[in-house]
């Protein structure tokens, strides 16, 4: 799926967007999040979803990552 494709422009996008801010305007938002986070996935997904497995890795990866320089970070000293 591009950008400028017309299911994104007219479908994936406004159903998004139309689910993110109900969600939001309810107060469910950590829904909202994990709808972000599903859409997102279902747009990279939609092009080549052996690319998905790549995507998942890269993000826990990174995640704990971070994490351990953020622990890092204090019990060196820093910041």
């Amino acid at each position: 799926m591009l950008f400028s494709s017309f299911i994104f422009i007219f479908v994936f996008l406004p159903s998004t967007l139309f689910i993110f801010y109900a969600l939001k305007y309810f107060n469910y938002k950590q829904s909202a999040k994990i709808i972000l986070i599903a859409a997102s996935f279902t747009f990279y997904g939609y092009f080549k979803i052996d690319y998905l497995p790549i995507l998942i890795s890269s993000i826990i990866i990174n995640y704990y990552l971070a994490k351990e320089v953020y622990i890092n970070k204090f019990v060196m000293g820093g910041g």
